[in-house]
């Protein structure tokens, strides 16, 4: 996991289940593996058929330093924005590293 440069979590708000799971991949993946939070995008995806349904980042269990986004079908925009805001970090963090 060394030269791992970010991860991505997805799951869906709306099941329980999910929302544990993916507590484990948070623990294993980047807790245990030493990475920092700005390395990690958390996208609470759900539908989006449902208004009520559509999740709100700040209710999540996991921690309160990761970055947690709300996304659905509906909303393409905030994924690809957010992706494309952790690639960049990422590209950033190996640019610094690499002129050392």
């Amino acid at each position: 996991m060394k030269d791992t440069d970010g991860v991505v979590l997805v799951y869906n708000p709306e099941s329980h289940v999910h929302e544990s799971e993916a507590m484990l991949w948070y623990e294993w993946f980047i807790q245990n593996a030493g990475l920092d939070a700005s390395q990690c995008l958390v996208l609470e995806h759900s539908t989006g058929t449902n208004n009520a349904a559509i999740p709100l980042a700040s209710k999540s269990r996991l921690p309160s330093h990761l970055r947690v986004v709300a996304t659905t079908f509906d909303t393409p925009n905030v994924f690809k924005s957010e992706f494309s805001r952790l690639v960049t970090a990422a590209l950033e963090r190996q640019q610094r590293s690499g002129s050392r």
